[in-house]
């Protein structure tokens, strides 16, 4: 985008463009090392393997979401018992825009997953009262 930007012509479409190139790949090797804020797996990030062949949109959209798959797993290996869970529930823009990403979530987790669409914090804040109600407190 910034070289559009630069003569002038913006991008409209550039993440439905890049979910369209991601789906035109069916493998990569292409690694990346997704962090783009500090968090538990660092804060920097890399792009690692790159090839004249595989420098392209797709490549690097399937290695990101390959990369953010994995960081998904291993932040939810820290929160317990793997054997209890039923599925995963995702949501945010990111899964709305790239149906592969959730592919590969549940792939990775080998469950299936449940996309949240609409307002998150109030889906969050009505679940948390309904467990506190549950809970008789």
């Amino acid at each position: 985008s910034e070289l559009a930007q630069a003569e002038g012509k913006p991008l409209e479409r550039a993440w439905d463009i890049a979910s369209q190139k991601l789906d035109q790949i069916e493998s990569t090797e292409l690694m990346a090392d997704i962090a783009f804020f500090a968090s538990p797996f660092g804060d920097s990030g890399a792009i690692s393997n790159i090839t004249t062949e595989n420098l392209t949109v797709g490549n690097l959209m399937l290695a990101a979401c390959n990369a953010m798959a994995m960081n998904y797993v291993q932040a939810a290996q820290r929160l317990g018992d793997k054997s209890r869970w039923q599925s995963i529930l995702v949501s945010g823009g990111l899964p709305s825009r790239f149906p592969r990403l959730i592919r590969l979530i549940s792939e990775r987790f080998g469950l299936p997953v449940v996309q949240q669409c609409g307002e998150e914090t109030l889906l969050g804040l009505l679940r948390l009262a309904e467990q506190h109600q549950g809970s008789g407190s």
